[in-house]
């Protein structure tokens, strides 16, 4: 996996997310749990706190890109970094 061409080189604030397979998060935890820097979301939470996240569009959005890869997955993991994507997504992953 690699970021695409026209935003490889570009400094800038970016938010990743991976879907997360047999991770089902309940009420118990309200949907989210943190682990350091990274919050893991019930996938039926993040649509409605995207803004929170700041994510800057709708989740329909990019569903429809990853459709095969984020359709059946019951949580995401969420990360925030700085820097240019080619450096990292492999800290992220």
């Amino acid at each position: 996996m690699s970021a695409p061409d026209d935003v490889r080189g570009h400094d800038g604030k970016w938010v990743f997310i991976a879907p997360v397979a047999n991770l089902y998060l309940r009420d118990a935890v309200n949907g989210e749990l943190r682990v350091d820097r990274v919050l893991f979301v019930s996938a039926k939470k993040l649509p409605r706190i995207r803004r929170r996240l700041r994510i800057p569009f709708p989740m329909s959005t990019w569903r429809h890109v990853c459709q095969e890869t984020f359709k059946d997955a019951p949580s995401f993991a969420v990360i925030h970094h700085t820097g240019k994507p080619e450096e990292l997504l492999p800290k992220c992953l």
